[in-house]
């Protein structure tokens, strides 16, 4: 149990402990998907409260790859700025900040995105565990070719906001699952 309290290396990068806050949905970005002083102050204070290393929230690299309303986005280099002051602020209050990145795949939201849902093959519309899933088209080569220049540049984006790791986002029937 006291290991919990250690400090650990996780490839090169030094935590305090192995105490670790996971991506969730906060619903705390604006309905565009920036940064807010109110999901700020939430991680900052996980970060007092002594985590060693923080997953602010699960990020769409692509806005077509959003599942949720008001999701910290990672799609545009307009998102940068907010993202690199929580990330000051993480570092300031003691702990290493790391981004999940996403993509909804078929999970998708139509409604929020303003395009049909797309997965590896086409699956019919159905209930979920979670509402109605919308169902999906299959992906082209250009959508293949599109998501992945999607989680380069939000890796792009995730090193000039200064964040300390990436997380892929691969459960729970998105893209990579």
């Amino acid at each position: 149990m006291s290991e919990l309290f250690e400090s650990t290396s996780i490839n090169g990068m030094k935590v305090a402990n192995r105490f670790v806050r996971s991506g969730t949905v906060t619903g705390m970005a604006t309905e565009d998907g920036f940064m807010t002083p109110k999901l700020t102050d939430l991680i900052v204070n996980v970060a007092r409260g002594g985590a060693g290393l923080i997953i602010p929230d699960y990020s769409p690299v692509l806005k077509d790859g959003q599942t949720v309303l008001r999701q910290l986005g990672m799609y545009s280099d307009e998102f940068v700025p907010g993202l690199a002051a929580m990330v000051d602020a993480v570092h300031a209050a003691g702990s290493k900040v790391a981004i999940q990145l996403v993509h909804g795949g078929a999970h998708s939201k139509p409604e929020l995105t303003g395009v049909e849902p797309m997965g590896p093959s086409a699956m019919p519309i159905a209930a979920g565990k979670f509402g109605p899933f919308p169902g999906c088209r299959t992906m082209t080569s250009r959508d293949i070719d599109s998501v992945v220049e999607g989680f380069r540049l939000a890796a792009v984006r995730a090193k000039k906001a200064g964040f300390d790791g990436i997380q892929l986002h691969c459960a729970h029937g998105y893209l990579f699952t």
